[in-house]
């Protein structure tokens, strides 16, 4: 039986991602229920951090931290066979190396990924020299988060400029599910420049449609990408290194 991975997923009561509002605590409930019917065995929950949102850094881990136990304790009380681990998306800005070594607390599921959200569609020069320097000094590769959003503004040297630049693509199960998408989609992953698929930034109210994308990936890709790009979830949380996907 496939089951999947989502590494990107809007879930935590209180807590919201990129566009969207957090769900509530029923609504969570119900969009894992879904999830978990539709073979999903693991979720990372990944709301966005900005400093404007939470009184400190600590304040934001602790209220992921607490939210994903008491989704876990919820989910093992309904004797539901899924897992919430904790994670986080970050936009990229000129001062996000300010950071530092706290960075790496952002890492998805403690794995050596960060998920990183793009506010400006322009890659410049400063962002590729900006993404060098945070993998060198953090150890984290980034992923850059439901790239499908920026289809129309990016050519196909683009995708290729930043897969030379050992950047990771995440696209989210619309870039799949959509027909207006889903021929770019396919060819992105059968040439290894999109690494992920994702429930990615959705509206509180819709369902985790990441089984939907991955049923209709194994439908139109030959077996051995299917493989590829259903796995890739999976190897990120056994630490595979970035070389793995590139």
């Amino acid at each position: 039986m496939n089951r999947y991975v989502d590494i990107y997923a809007n879930v935590l009561p209180d807590m919201g991602t990129v566009g969207h509002d957090a769900p509530t605590e029923q609504q969570a409930l119900e969009r894992l229920e879904q999830a978990e019917a539709g073979s999903v065995k693991t979720i990372i929950a990944a709301p966005l951090y900005t400093p404007e949102q939470y009184p400190s850094m600590d304040t934001f881990f602790e209220m992921r931290d607490e939210r994903c136990l008491s989704l876990n304790a919820a989910l093992a009380e309904r004797q539901l066979p899924l897992r919430i681990l904790g994670g986080a998306v970050l936009q990229y800005h000129s001062s996000l190396l300010k950071l530092g070594e706290k960075i790496r607390r952002f890492a998805l599921g403690d794995s050596r990924y960060l998920l990183l959200d793009l506010p400006d569609v322009t890659l410049t020069p400063e962002f590729f020299d900006d993404m060098t320097k945070l993998q060198v000094m953090s150890g984290l590769t980034p992923i850059l988060a439901d790239f499908d959003r920026f289809y129309d503004a990016f050519t196909l040297e683009d995708f290729f400029a930043l897969r030379e630049a050992g950047m990771l693509l995440q696209i989210s199960a619309e870039g799949i599910t959509s027909l207006e998408k889903r021929k770019l989609s396919l060819y992105l992953i059968g040439n290894e420049n999109v690494h992920f698929i994702a429930s990615g930034s959705q509206s509180p109210d819709e369902p985790l449609r990441i089984p939907d994308a991955m049923r209709m990936a194994q439908r139109n890709l030959p077996a051995e990408i299917y493989r590829r790009i259903k796995n890739n979830s999976g190897m990120l949380l056994s630490d595979a290194s970035p070389s793995q996907f590139l």
